[in-house]
């Protein structure tokens, strides 16, 4: 949420982003050219200049969010909760310059490329423009960096009939190469504050007003490797602390340690975990509710929204034997594989001249730390081991020149019987 200057930091905002695209030094970039957010027909525009102009023409409220607040105020007219109004910002944005050099296109490449790259507005380029940005100072007491949703940009498809109507009987202007986006999001608060509840008399209501609803932005490693059985995750977000502070993985929930109300860490090992699987698994924040007493009623859990995050498979160690002229593997694996998960073997040969197998492991009863593979015909000779748990492969290791090393798979010539 946000204050009344939401609307005008997105337009200064988008401006300085363009701005910064157009200007980059690049191959077929069109020097001098100018951003502006005016209306198309206005004397500020010099159109025998190359430059793009972004005129806020529209906005509607957001058809999600609209009643989002609703209901504002208790049966006597006192506020209940903050009003807030959810708006889409609809831009026309035009190119200008000399159409034998192609100018208008080639600014609308650039743009076209930045909205489709990067369709929204990162909270760091808000803050630079609001704070640092001299002739946008009378922003400076906007909040739009602080806002729980990123303003998005999607381009709204016009047909030719639309576009006509907008620049014949709308606009009243020559028309230019144009493009219509929308810029969804921005929510703006009402300044007022809803009257005072009675004093509270009750722990349960004092814990229940209290909690504020984790939000998970990322997930990641701390050493920056891939996930395995051991490692430390880090989650980043906003209000991740909580009176008590769980993280759930894979069905399973755990104490997270707090490094900061932004910032969790917690190891993927037994005690915690002692029941995760390799693949990907849903990583979710937890605040649970205080245990339930007559004068404490339970309340509900605060919960996160789910990061993904890929858990790799580890080979222990790998015996190869043989059974009635079958070669077999049998493979010792960390974390162990579930009776329902799908495994694959794969072998990539050392040699240019060798060939690549992949084998697929039949269905377990239960759940098994060893699993054996019957491979069939494989040619011998030294293998690339890896396998496959529900999508997600072990890892390679590489030698000092960064060539794939190991784990190496000696498959045995098959002994004949005499």
């Amino acid at each position: 949420m946000s204050n009344f200057l939401a609307p005008a930091t997105v337009t200064a905002t988008l401006s300085q982003l363009v701005q910064h695209t157009i200007r980059r030094d690049r191959p077929g970039m069109v020097p001098g050219a100018f951003v502006s957010h005016v209306q198309p027909h206005g004397q500020e525009i010099d159109k025998a200049q190359p430059g793009v102009n972004l005129y806020l023409y529209r906005f509607q409220p957001n058809a999600t969010l609209r009643n989002d607040d609703l209901p504002t105020r208790r049966s006597g007219g006192s506020f209940l909760q903050q009003p807030r109004a959810a708006l889409d910002l609809d831009y026309l944005v035009t190119f200008y310059g000399n159409e034998t050099k192609l100018e208008p296109q080639r600014l609308m490449g650039q743009v076209v490329e930045l909205l489709h790259g990067f369709p929204w507005l990162p909270r760091s380029e808000i803050d630079y423009t609001v704070r640092e940005v001299e002739r946008y100072r009378f922003l400076r007491t906007s909040d739009l960096a602080n806002a729980r949703e990123l303003v998005k940009f999607t381009p709204i498809a016009l047909s030719v009939e639309e576009l006509s109507k907008m620049w014949s009987v709308f606009l009243k202007v020559e028309y230019h190469l144009s493009m219509v986006i929308r810029g969804s999001v921005v929510v703006l608060d009402t300044p007022v504050e809803p009257s005072r509840e009675l004093p509270v008399r009750t722990l349960a209501l004092a814990v229940g007003g209290a909690y504020q609803v984790p939000l998970l932005e990322s997930v990641s490693t701390a050493s920056g490797e891939p996930a395995r059985e051991g490692s430390i995750l880090v989650l980043k977000g906003r209000e991740l602390e909580g009176t008590q502070t769980w993280v759930e993985i894979g069905g399973e929930r755990a104490v997270a340690t707090v490094d900061s109300p932004n910032q969790l860490s917690v190891r993927l090992a037994p005690p915690a975990f002692h029941q995760l699987r390799a693949g990907v698994l849903a990583v979710q924040v937890v605040h649970p509710a205080p245990s339930p007493t007559p004068s404490n009623p339970p309340l509900p859990f605060a919960t996160s929204n789910a990061q993904p995050v890929s858990l790799h498979p580890e080979i222990l160690s790998a015996e190869v034997s043989q059974v009635a002229r079958q070669t077999e593997v049998a493979l010792r694996l960390s974390p162990a594989v579930g009776r329902d998960q799908a495994v694959s073997l794969l072998l990539n040969g050392i040699d240019s001249d060798q060939r690549s197998y992949s084998f697929v492991s039949p269905r377990r009863a239960t759940d098994e730390e060893e699993i054996t593979l019957r491979l069939g015909s494989v040619d011998p000779g030294p293998y690339l081991l890896r396998v496959q748990v529900d999508g997600v492969q072990s890892l390679l290791k590489t030698d000092d020149e960064g060539r794939y090393d190991s784990p190496l798979l000696e498959i045995p010539p098959v002994h004949e019987d005499p």
